[in-house]
């Protein structure tokens, strides 16, 4: 849709302060689009995901996509480790309270979640936050094995990244 195309476009040039003509604002636009579209087929459905067991392994992990004049863009994004499933979220913060939010949303309580070392996810090791924590510290050599890992994750970060690569 035109329209949608034009307003989006508009916000890259405003949110990023971009200083490049317009066709190339819009290719980075498009190959974003496409890319999550291809790949991310599930990044707007808001429903938990589904588990097959009890206590299943969720991987959670945050990315950078962008970032000008001070400003970062994240994808924030959890698969289940056995199922494959996965949602991700754009936002411009990844602090303890987005980061508890998204898990919420996207995660029953009583499940595993599987994260690096990266603070904002500290409150899991509460026994009060209704979730399993596995924490690797990556610095330290620490990156779990199969359903432990955040690999799964990691490796949708990869394939999104290398597809925006190809691009240009």
């Amino acid at each position: 849709c035109w329209i949608i195309t034009r307003l989006a476009v508009f916000l890259l040039k405003k949110e990023f302060n971009i200083t490049t003509n317009i066709t190339s604002i819009y290719a980075i636009y498009k190959a974003i689009r496409e890319t999550i579209y291809q790949y991310l087929d599930k990044m707007y459905q808001t429903d938990k995901i589904s588990t097959k067991d009890e206590h299943e392994y969720f991987s959670v992990d945050e990315s950078l996509i962008a970032h000008k004049n001070g400003r970062q863009l994240w994808l924030l994004g959890i698969i289940n480790n056995s199922t494959k499933e996965f949602r991700i979220e754009a936002s411009f913060e990844r602090d303890t309270p987005t980061i508890k939010k998204f898990i919420s949303k996207y995660v029953e309580t009583g499940n595993i979640i599987v994260s690096d070392g990266w603070g904002s996810y500290n409150y899991l090791d509460n026994i009060n936050s209704g979730y399993l924590h596995i924490k690797h510290i990556h610095g330290a050599g620490a990156f779990g094995w199969g359903a432990q890992s955040t690999s799964h994750i990691e490796s949708i970060w990869a394939q999104l990244k290398s597809k925006i690569k190809e691009t240009y």
